[in-house]
């Protein structure tokens, strides 16, 4: 139980953090136009129909697909080669690396634009960082299916809270 609420609590870190970053990114824009009325589109989501068969993939095989490059095939390089015996390779050595490649992963979902870059950093660096303190209080399995949980609640909270943040 204690585990799906630190997930929970991560990807609602993350959700908002986000919200902020595209707040921020619109006032920005507006401030940048000087009156003209900036491309608030490329900034938000394309708008889809929300089906089952369209949840599934960023519920279930998005979480799971990214959750094992990014953090467990990642988790593991840094363990073989004994990265984090350096300073500068501690705890960011792999939460950085790991964000970086989760918002280049990102890159490839249609309609998405450059902004997502930093809003999916940001994700990526709560999720790595959920990782990393998951394994180390607890075994690998337990801190990837950690993580994919908390992915997947991220990944939720658009769905269910759309009529209030979108």
């Amino acid at each position: 139980m204690h585990l799906i609420l630190k997930a929970f609590y991560y990807a609602l870190s993350a959700f908002i953090l986000g919200k902020l970053y595209k707040a921020f990114l619109i006032l920005l824009l507006n401030t940048l136009a000087e009156g003209q009325v900036p491309l608030i589109e490329s900034i938000t989501y394309f708008q889809v129909e929300y089906t089952w068969s369209f949840m599934i993939s960023p519920l279930l095989m998005a979480p799971l697909f990214e959750t094992s490059i990014v953090c467990y095939f990642l988790f593991r390089i840094y363990k073989k080669y004994n990265l984090q015996r350096w300073a500068i390779f501690r705890q960011w050595g792999f939460i950085i690396p790991s964000a970086v490649i989760f918002s280049l992963l990102h890159l490839i979902i249609p309609g998405a634009g450059y902004y997502r870059l930093g809003y999916t950093f940001i994700g990526g660096l709560l999720l790595a960082h959920l990782f990393l303190t998951t394994v180390k209080t607890h075994d690998i399995n337990k801190a990837f299916w950690t993580t994919v949980l908390s992915h997947s609640f991220f990944n939720l909270f658009p769905f269910i809270l759309s009529p209030i943040f979108m």
